[in-house]
């Protein structure tokens, strides 16, 4: 009962929250004056169809949910489980058919009249007896409409599924709990069942709720479908150390794979590959199966998923169908997805999409999409994930231009997979997904793309100088001659080396790709204090060997390597400047 002066909650919220503590008879209550006002609610029946305490109210209710909705599984599924308990004897509402058309009567003789009479009585005697449940049922209900609607509407986030409900509850509740002690860079089982494959010779066990294991020692990973029936809902929670400049030390990102889901790791969760399989979704606050992604504000990741480059700078979902397309949903904060060369900005409340294709049907295979708003069932996904953003309006938007702002750099990535063994000599091994940048010289720098969409504020001159050699595309024979540095500074506020600057970020690539041990976009060398040296240092710039070792150098492959550097400043951000060098 409402507290007089209190304000008025929406019934089917306050239905849901009575469904969920076990109070039929208040639930029931608030659907009766629901449907009394709305025959048309569909969600309103739905949790009617929750809160009944008898068969002959079920199966009324799952009626008028399919006049609304013919095609509803669920809906259906249920009406065939109810037409077996029906009383022998008794014909069901389930089993009333209109009597055949006159024209389709037999006809000559007394004994097709008489069959056709008695056939008719049947048919009669069937309609009035299902009238008579109905009446029943409107009676009992105190609810009787003057028409059924035939029109379909979409099922409301507050139409959920009760025994669903408690499932995904007590799933994630045990998760939690099981799950408390995982540390950075580790995944955890957390609920049943889940399916793993770990790299040979791995000495730890990942076999039951509640084990944690290092994240490198994951091969794959598969996630069970939600399934009340059998009570499971695979449920795996994996820890990440987030890789982007401004996040706090020790800052961690949770991702969840839940459902029906297979994830394939490369190594340390930076870059690997995942998807869904096929099945018919069994509950509808969980319409797809996935990833789930938060962080604290703040706190960004860098990805490789699917061979597009993803940051994230906010809590999100991903869903991906083989040979069909992979969706980022964001519900806080900005991101942004580089895929074929094209790079997607993306805030709060929108979600963006790549195709998917190639011999495993999950490498991207086209530019993100245009952002679009969030469907309802992104809303559902994370408001039965998290509890939070379970309607638009708890949502708030980031301006593209801060949005921009935010992503620490676009990343100039190629990322490479192991293609399937072909046949085929002529298979291309790599596909570049990043954008190519043209070759630079000593009068030139080349800055990398930023979306149309966006106006992201460029201010402040950087000056990059490679100490030892000087020039673009010099030799750089040995680890004495990284003393790579740049210079920065914010033209609002000075012309001298750090006037304005917050800090300098460096990393480098080699044939296009990624170089380890080697910052890279994923992890750059972040300086905050002058000299911005790549490799560290205060008064003078340090070689290679200052944060790594001697030996690192001696390791790297004969070739051109480009260094590349950006700076962020008091009114903006810097463009990306690069230097090539050789090493012989």
């Amino acid at each position: 009962m409402m507290t007089p002066g209190m304000p008025e909650t929406d019934p089917l919220e306050a239905a849901a929250n009575a469904l969920k503590t076990g109070n039929l008879i208040e639930a029931r209550r608030i659907l009766r004056g629901v449907t009394d006002k709305d025959p048309n609610n569909l969600a309103a029946w739905e949790m009617t169809y929750q809160a009944s305490d008898n068969d002959e109210d079920r199966i009324f209710s799952l009626n008028c949910i399919l006049m609304l909705a013919p095609d509803q599984p669920m809906a259906q599924r249920k009406l065939a489980e109810l037409r077996a308990k029906s009383l022998p004897g008794t014909p069901s509402i389930v089993n009333a058919k209109p009597a055949p058309p006159v024209s389709s009567r037999p006809k000559g003789g007394k004994k097709r009249r008489s069959s056709a009479a008695i056939l008719g009585s049947l048919v009669g005697f069937a309609v009035l007896v299902c009238a008579g449940l109905w009446v029943a049922v409107l009676y009992r209900w105190g609810v009787i409409p003057y028409t059924l609607p035939v029109d379909q509407t979409r099922t409301s986030v507050a139409a959920n599924h009760a025994d669903c409900q408690e499932l995904i509850n007590r799933a994630l509740s045990a998760s939690s709990d099981l799950c408390n002690r995982i540390g950075s860079d580790q995944a955890c089982y957390g609920n049943h069942t889940i399916t793993t494959r770990l790299v040979p010779g791995a000495a730890q066990q990942f076999t039951v709720p509640g084990d944690i294991i290092d994240i490198t020692q994951i091969e794959s990973i598969s996630a069970s479908v939600l399934d009340p029936a059998l009570n499971e809902w695979g449920i795996a929670i994996f820890k990440l150390i987030g890789n982007l400049p401004r996040s706090l030390p020790g800052e961690t990102v949770t991702l969840v794979v839940f459902g029906n889901t297979t994830l394939d790791n490369t190594g340390n969760l930076e870059t690997f590959y995942f998807y869904s399989g096929l099945g018919q979704v069994a509950c509808d606050q969980v319409p797809f199966d996935g990833l789930m992604v938060t962080m604290p504000e703040g706190t960004g990741i860098h990805f490789i998923v699917n061979g597009s480059e993803l940051t994230l700078m906010g809590n999100a979902s991903l869903k991906a169908d083989r040979n069909g397309n992979m969706k980022v949903s964001l519900y806080s904060g900005s991101g942004s997805l580089v895929s074929d060369g094209q790079q997607q900005i993306f805030t709060a409340g929108e979600s963006v999409s790549v195709p998917l294709g190639g011999p495993n049907g999950t490498d991207s295979i086209g530019p993100p999409s245009t952002p679009q708003p969030l469907t309802p069932d992104d809303l559902a996904v994370v408001c039965s994930m998290t509890g939070t953003y379970c309607d638009q309006t708890k949502i708030t938007p980031v301006p593209s231009d801060i949005a921009a702002q935010w992503m620490p750099t676009a990343y100039p990535l190629s990322r490479t997979r192991t293609p399937t063994p072909t046949s085929s000599p002529t298979t291309t091994s790599t596909r570049t997904l990043a954008r190519t940048l043209p070759p630079t010289s000593a009068a030139t720098r080349t800055a990398l793309f930023i979306p149309s969409k966006t106006s992201l504020p460029i201010s402040g001159e950087v000056v990059v100088n490679i100490i030892v050699p000087a020039g673009d595309g010099n030799v750089v024979n040995n680890n004495g001659d990284t003393a790579f540095e740049a210079q920065a500074w914010d033209t609002a506020v000075g012309t001298s080396n750090g006037d304005g600057i917050d800090h300098v970020n460096f990393w480098f690539t080699f044939a296009g790709g990624a170089i380890p041990p080697l910052p890279d976009a994923g992890s750059p060398e972040v300086l905050y204090s002058v000299r911005y040296c790549a490799f560290g240092g205060t008064s003078n710039c340090k070689t290679m060997n200052y944060n790594y070792n001697s030996e690192i150098f001696k390791t790297l492959s004969s070739g051109i390597y480009t260094m590349y550097v950006r700076a962020w400043g008091v009114s903006g951000v810097s463009n990306v400047y690069t230097r090539t060098f050789e090493k012989p």
